[in-house]
């Protein structure tokens, strides 16, 4: 009798634990296609060019309704930030998680929300709740800052040494007969452009 009493007390101690055991979780997932939050993208943001990542932590309750949305690690911009935030909570959709086929509350999720300007790659492969936002270039114009600086400085270098050796190989000469200015090398002999008349390197210049 003894023995058949402790049988009972296991078993009675054990069938709570077989059942717990057995209960089929179903996790709760998102309505409708994969979650994005490019309409959320701030204006301000895609023309100041600012991208990053926003890790945000939510709960489901056994409703599907997400509440508790909170920002585990900003993205650097509080913009960005409040973007991710407003998305869950007016735009996902989640259905409930599930225990032995009844509803229940889970509390404890995270996402990552990337913004990413179009042209702009990720830092590693994940692309989960990807939120990408078109970014219009600037107009196409010439701008010689933009011009590495060591290239700028040398076109302006061989600019400026250019036109003083044009100004070191000839000079402005006054021609004696007529008066008329002329520009020609100072080193040989040159002719007036109009009168015809020749002067020689030593001529008067001006």
């Amino acid at each position: 009798m003894k023995l058949a009493g402790a049988l009972l007390i296991t078993t009675a101690l054990l069938a709570p634990l077989a059942a717990h055991a057995a209960d089929v979780i179903t996790p709760s997932r998102a309505v409708g296609t994969t979650h994005n939050c490019a309409a959320y993208y701030p204006a301000l943001s895609q023309r100041l060019n600012e991208s990053g990542d926003v890790l945000v932590g939510y709960d489901v309750a056994a409703d599907g309704t997400i509440s508790n949305v909170h920002i585990l690690k900003s993205s650097g911009t509080s913009r960005l930030d409040s973007a991710a935030v407003a998305c869950i909570q007016t735009y996902w959709r989640n259905t409930p998680a599930t225990r032995n086929g009844i509803a229940v509350a889970s509390p404890g999720h995270e996402a990552i929300i990337q913004f990413r300007l179009t042209g702009y790659q990720p830092e590693n492969g994940a692309q989960s709740n990807n939120a990408t936002a078109s970014h219009a270039p600037r107009a196409a114009f010439h701008n010689p800052f933009a011009t590495p600086v060591g290239t700028f400085i040398a076109g302006v270098g061989a600019a400026v040494a250019s036109i003083m050796a044009i100004g070191w190989l000839s000079s402005r000469r006054i021609c004696p007969n007529c008066g008329s200015a002329n520009r020609s090398p100072f080193f040989r002999p040159s002719y007036c452009s109009r009168c015809g008349t020749k002067f020689e390197p030593s001529a008067k210049t001006a």
